[in-house]
């Protein structure tokens, strides 16, 4: 019987065989492993005891007393379903993830030609009011880039996984952002750093090596640690143009503009112009005036391009 069975799954293609998709019969050998390893019962009746097919294979009582030839059958049927997935043409049997990381493709990004170039930062998130500086990049067709603390990024991975999907950069800002931890030592520094790019790499794909240091490089990134950074092919960015926002997001918004003009008053036009700022609730209820101002001076504002790094980092150190 047991030969006649998978000759005629095999051979003839059962119409329920050939009417199940490369999921369900997926499906199918998870279910029948699953019953292989539960212990057989007493004996029971069951009227169609004798009859093995697709469908009331998995009806079948375990109980019955032909469970021991169900349990045979079903290993004889797993064969099958494993053969009849081979035919499938684009079904290849992998071997289960050993927690290796999968590269996928970075962003892409496309600046203007001819357009100068001011770059929006904005550290500490992601939090709350991520999605609602999301909202402003969009409408204003901006690209913001992001430096993201470690545990935040499992509490908002729907957020992040939109900041990437919409064309801005993620970067890294730490596990802890706690300037005794952090700088505890250059191993710890760079422990943090990774922990951050695999969780980052885990939500959304994007293998990211733009790191900023939690309270900008200096004095903190003495030449130890920007040795090691070097060593694992990191890029470092510091800002030119401070708005403070930290300070006054709460008290007094308007504020976070007026730095945010100051600093491009100063700042040297000829090199890379990077904003700091921090995803917060003053920030955003400013954010489109700030980029109102710079496109009126005709720039625009991309996110960081990994396949054309900027340097920007207090130590001019060019290897970062």
């Amino acid at each position: 019987m047991v030969i006649l069975l998978i000759f005629f799954i095999l051979k003839c293609e059962h119409p329920a065989v050939r009417s199940v998709t490369q999921l369900n019969l997926h499906q199918e050998l998870n279910r029948n492993n699953s019953f292989l390893q539960t212990p057989l019962l007493s004996p029971k009746k069951t009227a169609d005891s004798k009859v093995y097919t697709v469908q009331n294979i998995q009806e079948f009582q375990e109980g019955s007393e032909d469970a021991f030839l169900k349990k045979t059958m079903i290993v004889k049927f797993n064969l099958a379903l494993k053969n009849k997935l081979q035919q499938y043409q684009q079904v290849k049997v992998l071997p289960k993830p050993q927690g290796k990381e999968q590269p996928k493709p970075q962003i892409k990004v496309q600046p203007l030609a001819g357009k100068p170039i001011v770059y929006l930062t904005f550290d500490d998130g992601p939090n709350h009011e991520l999605n609602q500086i999301l909202d402003i990049l969009k409408q204003k067709k901006a690209k913001g880039t992001f430096f993201l603390i470690e545990s935040q990024i499992w509490h908002y991975q729907d957020a992040v996984k939109r900041l990437v999907r919409e064309g801005n950069y993620p970067g890294l800002h730490s596990v802890t952002h706690n300037k005794n931890k952090v700088y505890s030592s250059p191993a710890n520094f760079i422990n943090e750093m990774e922990q951050t790019r695999k969780t980052l790499l885990k939500v959304t794909g994007v293998d990211s090596k733009l790191i900023r240091a939690p309270y900008g490089s200096k004095p903190y990134m003495t030449d130890a640690f920007r040795n090691i950074v070097a060593q694992h092919g990191m890029k470092l960015w510091d800002w030119n143009i401070d708005t403070i926002d930290w300070k006054y997001q709460s008290s007094n918004p308007n504020q976070i503009v007026v730095n945010a003009i100051n600093g491009f008053g100063r700042v040297n036009k000829k090199g890379p112009i990077i904003i700091l700022m921090h995803v917060s609730k003053g920030t955003a209820s400013v954010l489109p005036q700030i980029i109102d101002y710079f496109y009126s001076r005709g720039y625009q504002c991309p996110a960081y391009n990994p396949q054309r790094p900027v340097m920007m980092n207090f130590w001019n150190d060019t290897r970062l």
